[in-house]
């Protein structure tokens, strides 16, 4: 603990700040977890996964050094961890790659599970589950453009850990 909060101030005064807010910092943290994306965010939407493990880790590393509004609650870890696991790509056939998107973007009828947050395309029009806005992108499903990535499968496995739930859950087998 009081080894990060010793990181924080030599970073801040690296930075020459002399005053680091700590509750501003985990109040934006956790306003990118408890709500969609900023509108100046939104084109960062298929890589919305890193964006969370950023969040979490900001808010958990400012709860360890006493920020206000700092810390994962376990409420938090559990609807993080659910809205992580919903990301995962289970390959089709035992034996072919798998691993985690970036954000329910890309989920359609033959990819995984819908998430639990609006996979809208560009017009809004998608409903909760749907495409996306992918449609006519090959044969009218988007399983072929659902594709595990190694950053976000990266990110995933952190943001579990983050929220103390390890590998549980995960098809280690289809993420490598």
């Amino acid at each position: 603990g009081w080894d990060r909060v010793r990181s924080v101030r030599w970073a801040v005064g690296l930075a020459g700040m002399d005053v680091f807010s700590l509750g501003t910092h985990a109040a934006y943290f956790r306003a990118l977890l408890d709500r969609p994306l900023p509108s100046q965010l939104q084109g960062m939407d298929s890589n919305r996964l890193t964006l969370t493990y950023f969040a979490a880790a900001g808010v958990d590393l400012l709860g360890e050094v006493g920020a206000e509004d700092g810390g994962l609650s376990e409420e938090d870890k559990e609807r993080i961890a659910t809205w992580v696991l919903s990301l995962q790509i289970a390959p089709p056939v035992q034996g072919e790659p798998g691993g985690f998107r970036g954000a329910p973007f890309f989920v359609g009828s033959a990819a995984g599970s819908s998430g639990d947050r609006q996979a809208a395309g560009a017009d809004g029009s998608a409903e909760a589950g749907g495409t996306g806005g992918c449609e006519g992108l090959g044969s009218g499903s988007t399983a072929g453009w659902d594709l595990g990535h190694l950053a976000m499968t990266y990110s995933a496995l952190a943001l579990l850990c983050i929220c103390d739930r390890g590998l549980a859950g995960v098809d280690v087998a289809g993420a490598k």
